[in-house]
């Protein structure tokens, strides 16, 4: 069904993806009103002074290895003269991190539709990017009907991306103990939230709930949260992501088919048919042969018991797996859908995908140990 003229765009996305890479360019196409994260911590009390002073200690984004901008990530939000974003609450950030499309929860519902209402004045578009909806997506698609793109990349290299910066430092480790945490009670994460062993910790300041898990994280028995164990957590993720994608998604993304030219051609006319927006992705710089050093270099799998859970968690979304074959997949994102999907025909298809290869040698490792 087409959508009606200057309905809002929705990008959802895990951490690490080049999602705002993708967003700006979505923000610097005509009459778009783009509107970065609407559920960072910065809108809680966050000031366009405070927040410009830490985006250009972050070199204007070069540090996160954004594209440079001179203005900080939120500027086109409306800040009150104390600080902070109308409507906004604390919980948005990490509490209500997964979310069932038939929930009610009229506090997100008035924050949304007056982001929404003020991005749309003078018939402008709205394009909001986010990288912590995807386990709300399906409620988003149901409250606030528009197009809604999701986008991944492999998760080695989210994994990679991560350590890169920072190391056990990085900012991603802890928001992932975060969501663990105070979003365990959710069925989609119960038995996640036991694996983990991380308890229910909500404090007023997200200060104090950053102190607690980052504790927790590195006390005398850290070998338990380990590398190993913080692929294990991001893999769940990022596959109960995509699976969640099949059931409201318009348009799937994955980000390591922008390698190829033809590919990522093919992907702006599916980006033009769904948004009638017209994106310039020539300066994608993932090219196969630095894919493949990162990969070779990467040799961590997804643990027996991970996959498990995984599997049971799967179960209670019933992912359409068929809906993939209509979009550009890599390899590696195949054989993890046929691995959870017996029943797929995804194999054999050789015009949606792309192969890494490296002086005339595959440079293929599986996330998940083979069969």
């Amino acid at each position: 069904m087409p959508h009606p003229p200057n309905a809002p765009i929705f990008i959802h996305s895990l951490p690490r993806v080049g999602s705002t890479w993708l967003g700006y360019k979505f923000a610097d196409c005509p009459n778009v009103a783009y509107r970065f994260e609407p559920f960072h911590e910065n809108l809680i009390a966050g000031t366009p002074a405070s927040l410009q002073e830490v985006f250009e200690k972050l070199r204007f984004g070069k540090s996160l290895r954004h594209p440079v901008r001179t203005d900080h990530y939120h500027k086109n939000y409306s800040f009150r003269s104390g600080g902070g974003v109308d409507h906004f609450e604390k919980r948005f950030c990490f509490e209500n991190y997964c979310i069932d499309p038939f929930n009610v929860d009229d506090g997100l519902r008035t924050y949304l539709a007056n982001l929404l209402a003020e991005a749309a004045k003078g018939h402008r578009t709205p394009v909001i990017k986010s990288t912590k909806s995807p386990f709300r997506a399906n409620w988003l698609a149901k409250h606030f009907p528009g197009v809604h793109l999701y986008i991944f990349r492999n998760p080695r290299l989210m994994d990679n991306s991560h350590f890169s910066y920072r190391g056990f430092s990085n900012p991603y480790i802890r928001d992932y103990s975060l969501i663990i945490g105070q979003n365990g009670h959710h069925a989609i994460l119960q038995e996640l939230g036991r694996w983990s062993g991380l308890d229910r910790f909500v404090s007023r300041s997200l200060k104090e709930e950053y102190s607690y898990y980052r504790g927790v994280l590195s006390r005398e028995d850290r070998r338990k949260y380990d590398r190993q164990y913080h692929f294990d957590s991001l893999c769940f993720f990022w596959v109960l992501a995509l699976a969640q994608s099949t059931t409201y998604a318009d348009l799937i993304i994955d980000m390591d088919t922008l390698a190829g030219e033809e590919i990522r051609l093919q992907v702006v006319s599916q980006i033009k048919n769904k948004t009638g927006l017209s994106l310039d992705l020539s300066d994608h710089n993932m090219s196969n042969a630095r894919l493949g050093r990162i990969m070779r270099r990467h040799r961590l799998v997804v643990s027996r018991e991970m996959e498990g859970i995984i599997r049971r968690a799967l179960r209670r979304l019933k992912p359409d797996w068929k809906r993939l074959r209509q979009f550009y997949l890599s390899e590696e994102t195949e054989s993890i859908v046929r691995r959870f999907d017996d029943q797929s025909r995804l194999s054999g298809r050789t015009r949606h995908s792309t192969r890494v290869e490296n002086s005339g040698r595959s440079a293929w490792h599986y996330v998940f140990s083979p069969k």
